[in-house]
């Protein structure tokens, strides 16, 4: 396979160029968000602890006081987050902190840490995503042809007792 068709395949840099330009919103990063959560069992200290941020306290003293674990996270929108989750993230502005969210039997406080907005990828930086695209592309054209082609060559008879 490496000798009938690897080493014929070529990805032509004019093909990599067209292939960015009729696809160029696959190349498009959504906006993200940089996120801190806490979770707490009781909604009382879900509340505490959420006005205990919202007055600028720090999510690790507040963490500390309240024995929760802190998580850190990016999320982009529409990426399978709980409509809850995704409404009470994307509403919110840098260190805005939101209110509690109840998800299962937990309460949830999260904090924007940062608003990363949503950008285009250059040519340079898809080129090699695109070149193993098409590279696998061809390469999955070629071996069906060279498959087909050894089945025509091909002679099997079967033989019964």
């Amino acid at each position: 396979i490496d000798y009938k068709l690897r080493s014929k395949i070529v990805v032509d840099p004019s093909e990599i160029t067209d292939f960015f330009n009729q696809h160029k919103e696959e190349f498009k990063s959504s906006e993200q968000r940089e996120i801190q959560s806490i979770a707490v069992e009781d909604e009382a200290q879900a509340i505490l602890v959420s006005d205990k941020l919202k007055n600028g306290i720090p999510v690790e003293e507040v963490s500390q006081d309240y024995k929760a674990s802190i998580n850190k996270f990016n999320v982009s929108k529409g990426e399978e987050l709980k409509k809850e989750i995704e409404g009470a993230i994307f509403n919110l502005n840098i260190n805005e902190v939101s209110k509690p969210v109840k998800i299962e039997n937990k309460f949830y406080i999260f904090k924007i840490n940062k608003i990363i907005p949503a950008r285009q990828q250059s040519l340079d930086e898809a080129r090699d995503t695109i070149q193993s695209y098409l590279f696998e592309r061809k390469m999955q054209e070629g071996l069906g042809k060279l498959l087909d082609e050894l089945k025509k060559r091909s002679y099997i008879q079967i033989l019964s007792n």
